[in-house]
């Protein structure tokens, strides 16, 4: 499956530049992506114009009906990953060699917590959902890794 390219587009008039500039140059910081937008930020998504809303709507019932029906095997009640219990995760989103090797790296490099190796499978487990791969692949951790490195980054700038 194609993933859909997201570009963000970041407008900023020129009033929103000098708050920014004078809030940085008096050593305050701006605190997040939230307060960003609340200046005036505008974010703009876009796809592919020969990927419908339908057809996205459709992926993602898809990947649900994948979710509930896998957990279910498991004598659970219909869950998506995002709800899963950590002990089930671990078991549908064991992730092949080369994944294992790459979070055993990740894990090291950004202090990934118990809680944050779970968040990176449970939506890595997701994305192979959407790809209808039955296995969590090194592709889908290293698309989570660079959404938590790139989240990190933002972090460390606010």
């Amino acid at each position: 499956m194609t993933r859909l390219p997201v570009v963000i587009t970041l407008r900023l008039d020129e009033a929103t530049l000098a708050s920014i500039r004078d809030r940085v140059g008096d050593g305050s910081r701006v605190r997040s992506l939230s307060q960003f937008i609340r200046e005036g930020i505008r974010l703009r998504l876009e796809q592919p114009h020969d990927y419908t809303g339908w057809q996205v709507a459709a992926r993602v019932a898809q990947a649900r009906a994948i979710q509930a029906a896998r957990y279910s095997a498991l004598g659970l009640p219909p869950l998506t990953n995002a709800a899963a219990p950590a002990a089930a995760l671990e078991e549908v989103a064991r992730p092949d060699s080369a994944g294992v090797s790459l979070l055993r790296d990740a894990a090291d490099a950004m202090h990934l917590s118990a809680r944050g190796h779970h968040r990176v499978l449970r939506v890595a487990r997701t994305l192979a959902d959407l790809d209808g791969a039955e296995k969590v692949g090194r592709v889908h951790l290293a698309e989570v890794l660079s959404y938590r490195a790139l989240t990190d980054e933002i972090r460390r700038a606010a």
